[in-house]
């Protein structure tokens, strides 16, 4: 029989799912830690388990359970993390199958059927959890919690109901979530794609009054928003930093829509401009608030609110209508342009796979994302969640096939679809994501750094080290991001074969003639610092082949031209040019590595493309030069941290 509470030792639990963000960063388990904040005075003990950031095997949970010995497990879930969820919770009842385990968060809160359905589970806290998981650590009876679900134990199984909950009146009352309790565990969150800068999350509001049919949030804030005042955000901002040792930081503000109260997002700038904190954030917003208020958009660029993500959805004004979006395209090329002419790093989400979209339709969200202006760009796979209008919809006709949930990642097609198959659907999907990232793209976020508006304008062209170092990162999240794709074939087809496979479509993706049109438009010469490199090598032209040699078909060229001043010209191709002073040539086959390899065998592969001339090199005068240059770079970039590093330090002493 279940233990009813009160409770006084609670394990909060964060599954790991698949996700394509996760390749970039570590999803920050926010909500656990408000939750936890609310609860521990109310407990003797509150631990936080986040799967995700656990390096040791999966046996790790079952001995922190016989360790901690919680009386009551929370889990929060999205749906890619259904079914580890529903492992970690078999997990928690093997260990003691009277201890209640109660599920939360935009999955179970769309569809707490789905996840009652599973007897590992016993109750469903739909809404916002931290009300909740105090009621229940009290000890209040079920049936009299308000926003609760849970199986009646002597009726078969029914699942009830409870009546829905009211949301919390004022923000201001929650404490600051309990960051602190991620050293219990050793978890250090990062994004990789950041250079020198920490990274959190936090909350300045809940909720957006948008309807978008695809999108939870109309069920889970039923249209309404809600603020913090900005004096409370702005003391968790300081706290957030003071926990980053004050170093250089990027926060990611998760509110789907920051500027539904314009008025206190402007006081909140006034604090964060007085305060001259070293801190850069990442915020959403809908497009038609950044036109009504462009004085405010221009004050958030300030403060260091540089990175924006948009819901652009589709070049077409049938799809933003059809998905309730209730916004023209012209108010959303307004925004990007306001944006655009403040410094702001613009990030556009796009919806591929709609009933109504074709092959031909998709192959055009590339080229549109690029001519209105955003440097970003994300192409998500139309999946219909529990709980949305989208998935009423499709879930009503039978259309929804997919049974696994961990495909429910917008990286899968999970509907029938009307005209494209399932892998058709995914290919041009991954295709957008290449033909949109090109070189042109990272050096647009460059460029943008030098005009931004506000402190955090880069006053000074960016060392060619740093670019190659960013370029480096990109490159590495899109090889793991197909390695994940080559892993995860609805087919049997062998990992190398299915990343050689994604490999190609990419690299036909990036030849685009818009890359030397950019170039021509702006040099990187003027954006990057180039002046050493091109003194080093002066007149050279370098070429990188990737080819596909059993069928003797060059699949990408790209050509270098660099004068004194550095790179002058980048041609990419599917034709080699004759007379490059280096060359790199590579037979696409054959160079898979698995990065699952430990670091000996690694070597050793790498060392056999070589040898075996899977890869082959040309030129080694101009490589030995570049690796000088290379050398010296990474000496002079070390050296210069190092006396940052130093001399931040004992700023900080003497404050």
């Amino acid at each position: 029989m279940l233990h009813i509470g009160p409770f006084s030792r609670v394990l909060l639990v964060k599954p790991a799912g698949s996700t394509g963000l996760a390749f970039a960063l570590h999803p920050i388990p926010l909500g656990l830690e408000c939750i936890a904040a609310c609860i521990r005075d109310k407990v003797d003990d509150v631990l936080i388990y986040d799967q995700f950031m656990e390096k040791g095997p999966s046996s790790t949970f079952f001995r922190i359970l016989s360790e901690f010995h919680p009386d009551l497990v929370g889990v929060s879930l999205s749906a890619t993390e259904h079914q580890s969820g529903i492992e970690l919770m078999a997990a928690v009842k093997k260990y003691n199958p009277n201890l209640p385990v109660v599920a939360g968060g935009y999955h179970p809160s769309g569809g707490p059927e789905l996840v009652l359905a599973n007897q590992c589970c016993d109750a469903v806290c739909r809404g916002e959890g931290e009300p909740v998981m105090l009621d229940l650590v009290q000890g209040m009876e079920w049936d009299k919690i308000r926003g609760l679900s849970y199986r009646l134990p002597h009726n078969g199984g029914t699942i009830k109901h409870n009546e829905p909950r009211e949301f919390l009146p004022d923000l201001d009352l929650l404490p600051l979530p309990a960051r602190d309790l991620r050293k219990r565990r050793g978890y250090v969150y990062k994004n990789n794609l950041l250079i020198d800068r920490s990274y959190d999350q936090m909350e300045f509001g809940r909720g957006c009054y948008g309807l978008c049919t695809f999108c939870c949030e109309p069920y889970m804030s039923r249209g309404k928003q809600r603020y913090k005042s900005p004096e409370r955000a702005m003391e968790e901002i300081r706290a957030i930093w003071n926990l980053h040792g004050r170093k250089p930081l990027r926060i990611l503000i998760g509110d789907p829509h920051i500027l539904g109260q314009p008025r206190k997002v402007e006081k909140l700038c006034d604090l964060l401009l007085a305060a001259d904190l070293d801190i850069t954030f990442q915020v959403m917003s809908r497009t038609d608030s950044i036109v009504k208020h462009p004085d405010i958009v221009e004050k958030m660029i300030r403060a260091g609110m540089i990175s924006w993500e948009l819901g652009v959805e589709s070049p077409t004004q049938d799809d933003l209508d059809r998905t309730h979006k209730h916004i023209s395209l012209n108010v959303q090329n307004q925004a990007i342009g306001i944006l655009r002419n403040l410094g702001g790093e613009s990030l556009g989400t796009f919806v591929v796979g709609l009933p109504n979209h074709t092959k031909e339709f998709i192959k055009q969200f590339p080229a549109y994302a690029r001519q209105i202006g955003l440097s970003a760009a994300a192409f998500g796979v139309a999946t219909p969640f529990p709980g949305t209008g989208y998935w009423d919809e499709l879930n009503s006709q039978g259309l929804i096939f997919e049974n696994d949930w961990a495909k429910y990642d917008e990286n899968h097609n999970v509907f029938r679809h009307p005209s494209m198959t399932p892998e058709e659907i995914e290919f041009n999907r991954n295709w957008c994501l290449a033909r949109f990232w090109n070189l042109d793209a990272i050096l647009e976020q460059f460029r943008l750094d030098q005009v931004r508006v506000g402190k955090f304008r880069t006053p000074y062209k960016l060392p060619l080290l740093d670019f190659l170092l960013t370029v480096f990162k990109k490159l590495k999240f899109a090889t793991e991001a197909s390695y994940e794709l080559a892993e995860d074939g609805r087919h049997n087809e062998t990992k190398a074969f299915k990343w050689t496979q994604h490999a190609s479509f990419m690299f036909d993706a990036w030849v685009d003639p818009r890359i030397e049109q950019y170039f021509q438009a702006h040099p990187m010469h003027e954006i990057l610092d180039m002046r050493t490199f091109g003194k080093m090598l002066g007149e050279k032209h370098l070429q990188v082949v990737v080819e596909a040699r059993d069928r003797k078909k060059c699949l990408f060229a790209m050509d270098i031209l660099i004068t004194k001043a550095g790179i002058d010209v980048i041609r990419l191709s599917k034709k080699p040019r004759s007379g490059a002073d280096f060359l790199l040539r590579a037979d696409l086959p054959r160079i898979f590595v698995d990065p699952n390899l430990g670091f000996l065998d690694k070597v050793k592969k790498y060392v056999n493309l070589l040898t075996s001339r899977a890869v082959q090199l040309k030129g080694m005068r101009t490589l030995a030069q570049l690796a000088l240059y290379g050398i010296k770079e990474s000496a002079i970039y070390r050296f210069q941290n190092y006396h940052n590093y130093n001399g931040k330090k004992k700023q900080k002493n003497q404050f």
